[in-house]
């Protein structure tokens, strides 16, 4: 018995490190993602529901272990299914109230945050107030049926909630299988990465002019506005605060181009001016400052990129990569910090990654095998090495490779998910609020 306490404190020790170890990462990729502009409010709601969801990698392991040590009546299961409870209603309760409120006062484009968080409450009372009128027919459909069961319809509400994230989950996992595997095995060819980088640059070169020109409209419509003289003090304040969003170059440039016959034309698509159209164009003005903001970074990195392969592909006969985007290691350990840097790229690096592609392909195709016996109802070798397994150690390893690998592919198909106009998670600190809060739901 003493033997198997101090098995379960260790376990929880481990898993205790575990847990800080993606409380990190969680906060490693919320600094990585998010815009510095995003409230500390945002940041907060983001990072608690990214971490209970990254949390379920270290608590599976722990899970299994305990099952098959322990069984399901130990007090330790029951304290660890305490838990899974809990997580999953925090989970449900921000993904379906706290989270689409941040969102829609991230979104709104009112001038105060009073007024934000007014309209964020009205759009969901709304939605809320229209499920709740489909589930009372439903309702009334099971009790004119006399089939209602109160915990059937529970199961029922809790499937069907589960059903949108399950479909992106699925949906997010395909992807990743392909993708990993072609991913590194295109970065382990650094010419065609070269030409790559070449074709997005040029690429983001068009998205950034199409993004400064949408501003351009911006702010030439915000200057026509203020030169109206039937201006209230409130509108007059709405339209300071949205010229000050604009960087001070553009707004001089477009004010000494602007001309009469536009002036004309935004003046008669306005007509008669009210707070609700300068609420909306104030949204839109948010949105093309942001987009053009991380159009423009987006543009810097692969051009910095490209430039540095250059310098590494030319650098191949001389043990030294040779760049002007880098200054070169200096000190005692200078020579030999650059050398090493030039054997990665030049000689590790290819091998490597191709390595890594022939490793995730595999893991790849087992994962699809695994998936296709279980739909067949047959068992998978996973089963027989956890039913062999007796350590915590043993069967942690057991559940992590191929559990982090399916969080990895579902993942990095969750941070690549770009929805064109609307959200998208960007890296180097170009993700806005209301994406962040998309992606956490």
């Amino acid at each position: 018995s003493t033997q198997s306490t101090w098995g379960v404190l260790m376990v929880l020790e481990f898993t205790a490190v575990e847990l800080c170890a993606v409380g990190l990462v969680t906060l490693s990729l919320l600094y990585r993602y998010s815009a510095k502009s995003v409230p500390l409010y945002i940041k907060a709601v983001v990072y608690i529901t990214w971490l209970l969801c990254f949390s379920i990698v270290a608590l599976i392991p722990l899970d299994v272990y305990l099952t098959s040590q322990v069984g399901e009546q130990g007090q330790d299961f029951i304290s660890l299914r305490t838990v899974w409870y809990s997580m999953y209603w925090v989970t449900f309760s921000m993904t379906w109230v706290v989270l689409p409120i941040a969102q829609e006062v991230e979104d709104a484009g009112d001038f105060t945050q009073k007024a934000r968080i007014k309209r964020s409450l009205k759009n969901n009372g709304i939605f809320y107030a229209g499920m709740a009128a489909l589930g009372s027919i439903f309702f009334v459909y099971l009790l004119m049926k006399n089939e209602f069961q109160w915990k059937a319809v529970m199961d029922f509400a809790i499937s069907l909630s589960n059903a949108f994230g399950i479909l992106l989950v699925i949906s997010f996992l395909g992807y990743g299988l392909v993708e990993i595997p072609r991913d590194f095995f295109n970065k382990s060819k650094q010419d065609i990465m070269l030409k790559y980088y070449h074709f997005e640059a040029s690429s983001l070169d068009e998205s950034r002019d199409d993004a400064l020109s949408e501003m351009d409209d911006l702010i030439r419509k915000v200057l026509v506005v203020m030169k109206r003289s039937d201006l209230t003090a409130e509108e007059k304040t709405a339209v300071d605060l949205m010229i000050s969003e604009f960087p001070s170059e553009r707004v001089s440039l477009n004010r000494s181009n602007l001309r009469t016959q536009d002036e004309k034309e935004i003046s008669d698509e306005f007509g008669g001016l009210t707070m609700d159209k300068l609420i909306e164009l104030n949204r839109k003005i948010k949105r093309s400052v942001m987009d053009l903001r991380r159009a423009e970074a987006k543009w810097e990195r692969t051009l910095e990129r490209a430039f540095l392969l250059e310098d590494i592909l030319n650098s191949s006969q001389e043990r030294r990569i040779k760049s002007s985007l880098r200054r070169p290691p200096k000190g005692i350990f200078g020579s030999c910090i650059g050398y090493l840097e030039w054997f990665w790229h030049v000689k590790l690096h290819r091998p490597i990654y191709f390595g890594l592609a022939i490793f995730f392909s595999l893991l790849s195709a087992l994962t699809i095998l695994g998936e296709i016996l279980i739909f067949l109802g047959r068992p998978t070798a996973l089963r027989f090495l956890l039913e062999l397994e007796t350590s915590f150690f043993s069967i942690t390893l057991t559940c992590l490779i191929p559990l982090l690998y399916l969080v990895y592919g579902v993942y990095y198909g969750l941070f690549s998910m770009k929805i064109s106009g609307f959200y998208g998670l960007y890296p180097h600190h170009q993700t806005d609020g209301g994406s962040l809060v998309f992606f956490a739901m």
